[in-house]
């Protein structure tokens, strides 16, 4: 039968796992779940702190978890998220739903997924794309950052070899500041980008 969320346990231990990601998996007195992968890379004292702080919290009160592991330490908000994301799956398995049930209902029936080019010179950038592009892929994410103009011609040069049904966006990573990111935006509009992820850090 369904693990009850009105009757959770609290958490006993928090295990993860850091390789090329981190994988959080919530351990309670009745139950083990919560799985989501981060590609991330965390120092292990991070990831301790962080476990540390959660063991013996309800882990469907959500809002108490991060009001918890928000202030313990500045930034590494991938691991902050990995463990909300844990506590998200777990609680949708303790009512017995989906997790987009639980987070309001699905909005699509078929997720796609995207390919990723790296910061490359515009032939290596456009030639990779088009080598996604036979393999299927309809969407390819950018990376941009270190010289506008740079960005730029990558983005011309990919537009042009996989022609304008083809979906981009392009990911600054936070690299830019607010003034430079809105002369690249600029730039970009010929391109008929999709989005224009991370332009600024958070603070900017």
């Amino acid at each position: 039968r369904p693990w009850s969320a009105s009757r959770a346990s609290p958490v006993l231990s928090l295990a993860g796992l850091i390789l090329s990601g981190l994988v959080v998996i919530l351990f309670l007195a009745d139950l083990a779940a919560g799985f989501p992968f981060q590609r991330v890379s965390v120092p292990a004292d991070i990831g301790f702190i962080l476990a540390g702080l959660i063991v013996g919290m309800d882990p469907t009160n959500i809002h108490r978890i991060l009001q918890k592991i928000e202030p313990a330490v500045d930034g590494f908000y991938d691991s902050k998220a990995a463990i909300e994301m844990a506590c998200v799956d777990l609680t949708a398995r303790a009512c017995g739903v989906p997790v987009h049930t639980y987070l309001g209902g699905a909005v699509k029936d078929r997720l796609t997924f995207n390919a990723w080019i790296g910061i490359l010179p515009p032939d290596e950038a456009a030639a990779e794309t088009v080598s996604w592009q036979k393999k299927g892929f309809r969407s390819a994410k950018i990376k941009v950052g270190g010289n506008i103009d740079a960005d730029r011609d990558r983005v011309k040069a990919i537009r042009e070899a996989v022609g304008p049904d083809f979906k981009l966006r392009i990911d600054a990573n936070a690299g830019y500041d607010a003034d430079t990111s809105i002369k690249l935006a600029r730039m970009m509009l010929p391109f008929n980008l999709e989005h224009f992820e991370q332009p600024v850090p958070y603070d900017d």
